[in-house]
């Protein structure tokens, strides 16, 4: 008896096909880009000849309704706009003569791949600037300038990964009101400031082997801080509205180490195998944990605030003058009889335990 075979459909991998034709000049010496509405993806690449480059349309991108655009007699500036649509761009491999400017200001998920695939060198300042409020995933690979970067976004859930660079000027990294977002920045070295802002809620922001010849700020609401093997050759600022936590591992900061935890939430600051100069500690609210290990500093302050705060100095040595004030709450401090210098000044921890020894005297 013959059986009937049942047939269905299945449905197939969902798979988006880039399309539009993007527009490319050059002016002035400026080479111009511009995409469409639709989801181009396109790059822009070396042609061996000097300031001339190839723009590259990819997955049936064209660029002036063409395969490419040879970009012949580029002397100033490159500005993409990649306008709406989820757009693809790539950099790679080039020495470009002047300032990089990218910006779009219109719905849509952004993938920006700077020198990803060949490292670039710009002549000039990096910006790229996105006040849509889309998703954007930034890499930007081997990729030095002359001037400053600049890298602005307002979309949450974003991400930007910055490695093995330099930028000769200051470098700043502005996220706006987005949340959740993810920074990660290594084998990195600003000659200038670095600064990093991101006040739209949760972010998670990693830093190892960075290097400043100036200041370096991060300002955050309730973002979880990670600074490895960095050398701050002017002040170290952190500040968090809605705290969470900061931890500065094997670090070397010149100047003033300031780190403000403002916020009403419960922070965890771990300040450990450092060197520094005055390091200034304040969670104000919560049930905070502060704990300095293992350092050499020259001053060190910490304010608790209020809450039920446990505070740990061990195995540090201190070469000045230096206080922790436990605020208001059922605070506890202790340092597990490790020794620095007898001028510490313990506050407000008669609500609390107390396991403070000072055996050991250093001066300078």
């Amino acid at each position: 008896m013959l059986r009937k075979r049942k047939l269905r459909f299945e449905s197939l991998e969902n798979r988006q096909m880039m399309a539009g034709d993007v527009t490319a000049a050059v002016a002035g010496g400026v080479l111009t880009i511009t995409g469409d509405t639709a989801a181009n993806d396109i790059s822009l690449l070396p042609t061996g000849i000097a300031n001339t480059f190839l723009v590259r349309g990819n997955n049936g991108t064209t660029v002036n309704m063409a395969a490419g655009f040879l970009a012949v007699g580029v002397t100033s500036d490159v500005t993409i706009d990649l306008d709406d649509g989820d757009d693809i761009l790539s950099v790679n491999n080039v020495v470009l003569p002047a300032n990089l400017n990218i910006v779009d200001s219109f719905a849509g998920t952004n993938t920006v791949n700077l020198g990803v695939g060949g490292s670039i060198l710009v002549k000039g300042n990096i910006s790229y600037v996105d006040t849509s409020g889309a998703v954007n995933a930034i890499t930007a690979n081997v990729v030095q300038s002359t001037g400053s970067q600049y890298y602005q976004f307002a979309g949450d859930a974003s991400f930007l990964k910055i490695t093995r660079g330099s930028s000769v000027g200051a470098t700043t990294i502005d996220m706006q009101d987005s949340g959740n977002v993810q920074i990660d920045i290594s084998d990195f070295y600003s000659q200038g400031v670095l600064g990093i802002s991101s006040f739209g809620g949760p972010s998670n922001i990693n830093g190892i082997r960075i290097g400043t010849g100036g200041n370096m700020s991060i300002q955050t609401e309730n973002a979880n801080i990670d600074l490895n093997t960095i050398h701050v050759r002017g002040t170290l600022f952190i500040n968090d509205s809605d705290a969470s936590s900061v931890s500065i591992q094997a670090s070397v900061i010149d100047g003033s180490t300031v780190i403000s935890m403002s916020g009403t939430a419960d922070s965890t600051v771990t300040f450990a195998n450092n060197v520094a100069k005055t390091v200034s500690i304040s969670t104000f609210n919560g049930d905070d944990i502060i704990i300095v290990s293992a350092s050499d500093i020259d001053r060190l302050f910490v304010y608790a605030g209020s809450g039920n705060d446990n505070v740990v100095v061990q195995s540090t040595i201190l070469h000045r003058y230096s206080q922790i004030d436990a605020g208001s709450g059922f605070d506890s401090v202790s340092n597990g009889g490790t020794g620095f210098s007898p001028q510490l000044s313990l506050s407000n921890f008669s609500n609390g335990p107390t396991n403070f020894l000072l055996p050991r005297i250093v001066r300078v």
